[in-house]
């Protein structure tokens, strides 16, 4: 914290030979204290703010939504005991069947002492079906804790669309092999965060997963699944060919497994890229100079020479010139 403000710091790292320049892009979902200030979704349909202002030691609802019309939902969720100045922040999936309704907590991040023997959770969450609706509830291990949650629901047959942070991924119907559900470009984007719905009949999962490419080959990183079966239903994987990377689903069910997602575009960092414009044999020649002409779109201009020599091992270079922009050296 300084100066009345939260700082995010990063640190980058080289390969402990070069110095290499590393650039950051994020996505931030903030939730505000006991009002709805914080992260407003561009998709409104499937994600909204909710709070509980008080949360005691009795297990409460905390939130609800028919289980006729979504079949999960994923919660950004932080608790704040503001007479005892504790904090938490975690993260619920929860996913039901159309009978039961399963949950998981993960990602906890707590500060302070409740007095519990091994952790400082603030409250503990469950998810049970009453009714026509799922029912999220909290039991507090401290009394009057404000809750406040960002949620995203997802049904079974979204309405596929396409935004500037998020896209709405519709329905793709899935076998053992792996299938296609999503792919982006890496022009735009450098990595997607999804969070991934499965369902076969009244069976159903719910998950998260991360799908990074630098270009040329792309990794997935699967985060927690929730499942109404004994075992997992759906396995993920990437690829990447051309500018395009490639999102794959199989499911352990079998055939006629559908699955949607809510995608979070990560763009490419911004940042010094540098494109190769020739090249030549160190065995043969040991060094070259360049007279090079850049002009940009805002009729900005600049000659430069640049000398480029070698020792067969690295490769050193020296640049003088000059520009339009009297600003810019």
């Amino acid at each position: 914290v300084d100066d009345g403000n939260i700082q995010l710091c990063l640190t980058g790292i080289n390969d402990g030979s070069t110095t290499v320049s590393n650039f950051a892009q994020t996505y931030r979902i903030g939730l505000g204290d006991d009002d709805s200030t914080g992260y407003v979704s561009e998709d409104s349909s499937y994600s909204t703010v909710e709070i509980n202002t008080d949360v005691d030691s009795a297990s409460e609802s905390i939130d609800s939504f028919a289980h006729a019309s979504f079949r999960g939902a994923k919660y950004y969720v932080s608790v704040n005991n503001a007479s005892g100045g504790e904090v938490m922040n975690t993260e619920l999936l929860v996913v039901h069947n159309g009978t039961d309704a399963f949950i998981t907590s993960y990602n906890e991040h707590s500060s302070g002492n409740t007095g519990a023997a091994s952790t400082n959770t603030l409250c503990t969450f469950t998810a049970a079906i009453s009714g026509s609706n799922v029912v999220v509830s909290a039991a507090g291990l401290q009394t009057n804790l404000r809750i406040h949650m960002y949620r995203i629901l997802l049904p079974d047959s979204p309405i596929a669309s396409t935004g500037t942070n998020v896209n709405i991924i519709g329905a793709t119907a899935v076998s053992s092999s792996a299938t296609t559900i999503d792919t982006f470009s890496t022009n735009s984007y450098g990595a997607a965060h999804y969070i991934i719905l499965g369902t076969k009949s009244n069976d159903s999962c719910i998950m998260e997963a991360t799908v990074i490419s630098d270009g040329t080959e792309a990794s997935v990183s699967e985060g927690p699944q929730v499942t109404t079966e004994e075992t997992l239903m759906l396995t993920l994987s990437a690829s990447h060919s051309s500018t395009t990377t490639t999102v794959q689903a199989a499911s352990t069910s079998g055939a006629s497994t559908n699955v949607t997602a809510y995608r979070i575009n990560i763009p490419t960092p911004a940042g010094t890229q540098y494109t190769e414009i020739d090249s030549f044999a160190h065995a043969s020649t040991q060094g070259a100079m360049y007279v090079a002409v850049t002009h940009q779109d805002d009729d900005k201009s600049a000659i430069d020479e640049v000398m480029v020599v070698t020792d067969g091992t690295d490769a050193y270079n020296h640049r003088f010139g000059i520009n339009t922009d009297s600003a810019t050296s």
